[in-house]
């Protein structure tokens, strides 16, 4: 009991550690396509984007883009996405605002429904996160 209890703390002090990780590589031609991920799609993100971005992608017109990777823990993401959300609102953040991630994807469904049920809170109404049926 007592080493599952000690290894349990050990592996989240990594992933605490592991937890704001954003890959960074050399400047990259055109714009940025930023996918903010849970830590759970680091890796697999970080993986993805280095072997998508040797590919040198390009839009139909011609204008080059890169993907970059930002893994923060689920949690964090619906934080940052809900302050962001709420700047955008106040005026203090516009909606073109490279702060603002081009594609999520959270770390299971609680943290998506946490996410819907606080965006309805800033702009009720709306429906700018659709529902787990709908964004598998």
């Amino acid at each position: 009991m007592k080493r599952k209890f000690y290894m349990s703390a050990i592996l989240g002090t990594f992933l605490l550690v592991g937890c704001t990780s954003q890959v960074n590589s050399a400047p990259r031609d055109g714009f940025e396509v930023k996918f903010l991920v849970g830590s759970a799609l680091q890796q697999f993100c970080n993986q993805a984007a280095e072997q998508f971005n040797q590919t040198k992608p390009k839009l139909s017109d011609g204008k080059t883009f890169y993907l970059s990777c930002q893994a923060m823990g689920s949690g964090d993401v619906v934080t940052t996405l809900v302050n962001q959300a709420k700047q955008l609102q106040s005026g203090s953040l516009q909606a073109d605002s490279p702060e603002f991630p081009t594609l999520v994807s959270l770390d299971g469904e609680i943290y998506q429904f946490q996410l819907i049920y606080l965006f309805n809170q800033v702009f009720p109404g709306q429906n700018y996160i659709p529902q787990i049926t709908d964004a598998p």
